[in-house]
């Protein structure tokens, strides 16, 4: 029983040399989508950890990084992620204040949230602090020092 019959007016080298192509298109497109995933450079990056204090954290390890992100803008990226977190802020830019982070809220002379970039203790409102590709952000419930 024959599945196709080759017509006489398409030659079959044709046939074979159009499947060929066809197939390494699909292969070279699918390895460029795993190469995309696998390379950080491809799309750049800030990872932004939440520690509670008590020994949970949660960690984003992908933030997707624009020009002009900050620490806040950081923590909006991470709200909207499907297992995000919740926060609660007042202000905007230099008068922004991170005031709850999921059921934690600042408790004033006690914890606090805090935040830290690349291991160095923010000195300037979330909203105004600036951070590069690859920045390691960390906000954590801890007493201020």
């Amino acid at each position: 029983m024959k599945l196709f019959r080759l017509d006489s007016t398409v030659p079959a080298f044709l046939l074979i040399g159009l499947s060929l192509v066809i197939g390494l298109g699909w292969q070279v497109a699918a390895s460029a989508v795993h190469a995309a995933d696998d390379d950080p450079a491809a799309s750049p990056v800030v990872q932004l950890t939440i520690d509670y204090g008590d020994g949970f954290e949660k960690h984003f390890t992908r933030i997707a990084w624009r020009e002009g992100m900050t620490v806040l803008d950081a923590l909006e990226a991470a709200r909207k992620h499907p297992r995000g977190i919740r926060f609660e802020h007042r202000g905007a830019g230099e008068t922004a204040f991170v005031s709850q982070i999921d059921d934690l809220k600042n408790q004033g002379q006690g914890k606090n949230w805090l935040y830290h970039v690349n291991g160095k203790a923010g000195t300037k409102s979330c909203g105004l602090q600036v951070v590069a590709k690859d920045d390691r952000i960390l906000w954590k419930f801890a007493t201020y020092r």
